[in-house]
């Protein structure tokens, strides 16, 4: 082919300036075209090869040879090396990657980009900024558009992670003091782009002292003092407004009392905010810096929350106080049953309110699971107490543990039952507390909450996040204007809407019955090849201005609806604070099915062709959100459902996993989001491996099960370097030193203690000391008899329904490695015992005889050996000096081999407590991308369909996504809180269906529902004060 030929295909790249022309490109052995673009690195990655300075920045240039695919895949870790070298950055630095900076050309592209991708892009290894940060002399003209990008990346919302792992790499101390060179010389090098150079620059600067305070008070006050200094010449001169230079005063006195405040804090004693007694209306702390989960202080009997009444009738002050109000009577929701059941607990009161309490819980294992670090727990209940087909411990329910009667504790959720392991009494739980420093081991007093935690959690920390920004559609949810306004987006000369749709679904616009991606083949339909055909008879639908009133639009007979189906049309669509309400039967889904295909047939008013964002439809239950989806069905396959899986099989194709698989499947993700995700993929993979194999070692240096091997010894360093090479001669040398001719009778007579066999995994979950599986109920005050559960006999299925649907179908359930954990002994109570029984023929081959006795007396030996009492100072100072340990008797053997053991245990202990917080942080991260995936599929389909929890939960994904309709169904249902954390600050029309008549929402506290209003809905409080 010739090269003309190729620059007529489709993916011909034309060439730039300094390019090689395309007749010079290398074939590829299997017949694909390189293209001048692109290049291969020797690990067989695609790069750019940068030559700006030399040949052009279009010259690109091939860099060693292909490598098959099977080389790119990681090898399995030695078991030689498992403990040291464990950091994924280790191994990775090992291979070549890009070897020149990201250049001018990419960073103008990534202005075109939305701001979770740039964020995404900058990280990735290949995308060369790191290099770019590292370089000695960057151009002017480079570092200004670097702050463009910069500041661009700062609008993300749903990447929070990836962000603060952004500033990490940028914000070091080299990058930091060429900022303040560089601000300080622009007032005379660039002075007609400094405003926008300072205004971009700030933007950067907040969110890095807001994400990362602590870290920002050391690392731009200097840069902030700097610009200060030169906005004021630069604004003297004429070049910069005053605003500019306030923005960066406001930002040095941040930095200025946060510093104060963590100078004050770090030398006061370690007390918790909110110990002040009510004063007034005004709150005695910012409701932001409250902690989410309750903290001892919060369930002190002499704790009086400070509490406010929802204004039902009435508006509030402004946003800050109506999100104050709002925060803390939720908090307290939940707070309150923990409170009072744990003050019942300590007082030994006979009934106990709200809680349930579980004594002598022990943890016995913990794994990786879903991407998270599950801990099971073995409960101490009744042997005829059924855990599984009661509601106790459902998915999500919050857990409190303590040793010390609740003076310090522990919090977690429930984060597995699985029904097998439930009726053997273990469960999987996730701490939701900071278990660093907590010792784990012993027996705990559990205490559940009856309340399901986790939507409380997201909808608490979303609350947080909305402080400070305006509330969506503040004027009508805190100052009550009952003046409704036409939706912003309709705020133009032409604003006539084609209603043929409502009386003909034929007519429904083609672009968007389906999804814009093209790696779905959806089912033919029968107006899929319709583009709204013409209909003479409906011409008086055709063109209907929004902004005149009820009394001049088409009939209700024309349009096909009654009187109050008409009506309710006519609001939803021209008013931006829409409520439509009516008693069951009068068609409130109906009509509600009506205005999302007209408004998805008149989207080129609202829908924003560089950002499209779709309809949100939010449902209070998962039953509810797939009828309303069903509905939608029948006009637009361009959905996407959210949440946990559909029971409907009709909905299931929707749903947002499935989507993502077949995205995956057909290359439809953005590079940057497959390499971030790939690259943070490996490092979850590698950091589970490690971690699994620390666990592994550390279990056995308690459990007492045989004798290590000494390599298990010499990888961490345990045995000083001159006893090493005395036990370095041969294979199994600990058991030859610990055991050589050594007979029962040489440790008969000594004095030993039984060590307690520590729970280490399911095993010795079956059988927990102490604890007599006939104990009853009764002897258990605090374990009662949930009034439910007896019936809930048999009904396991029902029980792991209702737990589907608090579960999300957010994590791919997939083993993140096959590796198997394997930790080499010499010689173990198994390996004896399988010796003798292969001794068949001992009481006739006098041979046999003698080697089984041998086994037998080892056995002994080593039982007596591993249960010795320790003496471990004695050890420490023993294996300091120069000894032959070969001539030391085998009682101190023993014990210096178990000291080696206790130091052994503490060396993996602490790496693994290290490797546990990197893994936490790295699948933060991994899910942040894994949420960029989800956003990317969100943004090109019509309706995105939701619960009220999967709204809360990925709060940040729709900051982003920032759909500009919100239509809520069962809005008379939800608690308040939870209606506001579904909206963003870009929501231009909201649509609230429902029937505050009929239901209610449920809250956990009797007081706060009736007496502080927390059961008034958003729609109730609304219809009260006029807005209906």
């Amino acid at each position: 082919m010739s090269w003309r030929e190729r620059e007529n295909e489709d993916n011909f790249r034309p060439r730039g300036r300094g390019s090689v022309p395309p007749w010079r490109h290398k074939e590829r052995d299997d017949g694909n075209r390189y293209f001048p673009m692109r290049s291969r690195s020797q690990e067989g990655s695609w790069i750019e090869t940068d030559s700006f300075c030399r040949r052009g920045r279009g010259n690109w240039r091939y860099r060693g040879a292909t490598r098959g695919r099977d080389q790119n895949k990681r090898e399995a870790r030695s078991q030689d090396n498992l403990c040291d070298d464990i950091l994924p950055e280790k191994r990775r630095a090992l291979r070549k990657g890009r070897q020149y900076p990201i250049g001018r050309k990419q960073l103008e592209l990534l202005l075109d980009e939305q701001p979770d991708l740039v964020v995404l892009e900058l990280l990735r290894e290949q995308s060369g900024y790191q290099l770019y940060l590292q370089q000695d002399e960057v151009r002017n003209e480079s570092l200004i558009l670097l702050i463009r990008v910069l500041a661009r990346a700062c609008l993300a919302k749903s990447n929070k992670q990836n962000l603060i792992d952004l500033f990490c790499m940028t914000c070091e101390q080299k990058f930091m003091d060429r900022l303040c060179a560089f601000s300080m010389t622009i007032k005379r090098q660039y002075p007609n782009e400094a405003s926008t150079f300072f205004l971009n620059l700030h933007i950067f600067l907040e969110t890095y002292a807001s994400a990362m305070t602590t870290n920002a008070i050391d690392r731009i006050t200097d840069l902030t003092d700097a610009c200060i200094s030169a906005l004021g010449i630069l604004q003297d001169q004429g070049f910069v407004a005053a605003e500019i230079k306030e923005k960066y005063e406001e930002l040095q006195k941040m930095l200025s009392e946060a510093r104060e405040k963590w100078t004050r804090e770090k030398s006061q004693a370690s007390t918790h905010r909110g110990r002040y007694e009510m004063d007034g209306m005004e709150p005695p702390d910012d409701f932001r810096e409250l902690p989410v989960l309750p903290v001892p202080y919060d369930l002190s009997k002499q704790q009086r929350p400070f509490l406010r009444r929802n204004i039902v009738e009435g508006k509030y002050k402004d946003g800050q106080h109506y999100l104050d109000i709002q925060f803390r009577l939720l908090r307290e929701d939940f707070v309150r049953p923990l409170r009072n059941g744990i003050n019942d607990f300590k007082d030994n009161t006979k009934n106990i309110r709200d809680v349930r309490i579980y004594r002598n819980v022990s943890i016995v294992e913990s794994d990786i699971k879903r991407k998270c670090i599950i801990h099971y727990i073995q409960l101490n209940l009744a042997k005829h107490f059924k855990v599984e087909n009661s509601k106790r411990l459902l998915y999500g329910n919050l857990l409190c543990f303590s040793k010390d009667n609740f003076k310090s504790m522990v919090l977690a959720s429930v984060a597995e039952r699985d029904v097998d392991m439930a009726k053997k009494g273990i469960i999987g739980v996730k701490f939701e507390s900071d278990i660093q420093d907590f010792d784990l081991s012993g027996n705990f007093t559990m205490v559940e909450s009856r309340a399901y935690f986790m939507a409380y959690k997201h909808v608490l920390q979303t609350l947080q996040d909305m402080s400070g920004n305006t509330v969506p559609m503040e004027e009508y949810i805190v100052h009550v204007k009952q003046d409704v306004k036409i939706p912003t987006y309709l705020d133009m000369a032409d604003n006539s809407y084609d209603l043929r749709v409502v009386r003909d679904t034929r007519m429904m616009k083609k672009s968007e019955i389906k999804n814009k991606l093209k790696c779905f083949e959806l089912e033919e339909e029968k107006y899929s090849d319709n583009e709204e055909d013409s209909n003479d008879s409906l011409e008086e639908l055709h063109n209907v201005p929004m902004c005149l009133g009820l009394e001049v639009w088409p009939s209700h007979l024309e349009m096909g609806l009654d009187t109050s189906q008409h009506r309710a049309l006519h609001g939803a669509l021209t008013r931006q604070f829409a409520i439509i309400q009516g008693p069951p039967g009068t068609g409130k889904t109906f009509i509600g099915l009506k205005i999302t295909q007209t408004l998805l047939h008149n989207s080129q008013f609202w829908k924003d062709e560089e950002n499209p964002t779709p309809i949100l439809v939010v449902c209070y239950t998962n039953h509810a959100l797939d009828q309303f989806l069903e509905g939608i069905m029948t006009y637009t396959q361009s959905i996407v459902r959210v949440g946990s899986r559909s029971k409907n099989e009709a909905i299931g194709k929707f749903q947002i996993n499935y989507l993502a698989q077949s995205v995956r499947q057909y290359r439809g993700i953005p590079k940057a989001i497959n390499d971030r995700s790939s690259e943070l993929f490996g490092n979850v993979v590698e950091l589970e491996y490690s971690i699994k194999n620390l666990r592994a070692i550390a279990n056995t240096c308690v459990a007492f099960e045989g004798i290590l091997n000494l390599n298990s010894f010499l990888q961490e360093d345990v045995i000083p370097k001159h006893l090493q090479n005395q036990l370095m001669q041969d294979s199994n040398q600990m058991t030859k030193w610990l055991l050589l001719n050594m007979q029962s009778e040489d440790l008969r007579n000594t004095s030993f203690r039984k060590m307690p066999q520590p729970d280490v995994g399911y095993a010795a979950a079956k059988e927990v000391d102490g604890s007599p599986e006939n104990a009853m109920l009764e002897n258990n005050p605090g374990l009662d008899k949930d009034e439910n559960d007896d019936y809930f006999q048999d009904a396991e299925e029902l029980i792991q329904l209702e737990e589907e649907d608090r579960r999300l179908d957010d994590l791919d359930d997939m083993p993140m490695t096959d590796k198997t954990m394997t930790v080499v002994y010499e010689i173990t109570y198994e390996m004896l015992d399988r010796n003798m029984k292969e001794l068949v023929n001992r009481e006739s081959d006098l041979e046999e005889y003698f080697r089984h006795a041998i086994y037998k007396s080892q056995k002994e030996c080593l039982a007596r050996g591993l249960n010795l009492p320790e003496s471990h100072a004695e050890m420490e100072k023993l294996e300091n000096m120069d000894i032959n340990i070969w001539r030391l008797d085998f009682l101190t053997r023993w014990k210096l081999y178990k000291f080696w053991l206790l130091k052994l245990y503490r060396k993996v202990m602490k790496k693994l407590t290290s490797l546990e917080a990197i893994f936490q942080r790295k699948a933060k991260a991994l899910q942040e991308v894994k949420d960029q995936e989800f956003l990317h599929i969100m943004r090109h389909h019509s309706i995105v369909g939701m619960t009220t929890t999967g709204a809360a939960q990925y709060s940040a994904v729709m900051q982003d996504l920032a759909p500009a309709i919100v239509i809520i169904e069962e809005a008379a249902e939800i608690l308040e809180s939870h209606v506001i954390t579904a909206l963003t600050a870009k929501c231009q029309h909201l649509i609230l269906i429902g029937d505050h008549q009929q239901l209610r929402p449920s809250a956990t506290v009797y007081e706060l529902a009736t007496k502080y209003g927390l059961e008034t809905s958003l729609f109730e409080r609304m219809i009260k004060n006029g807005l209906a």
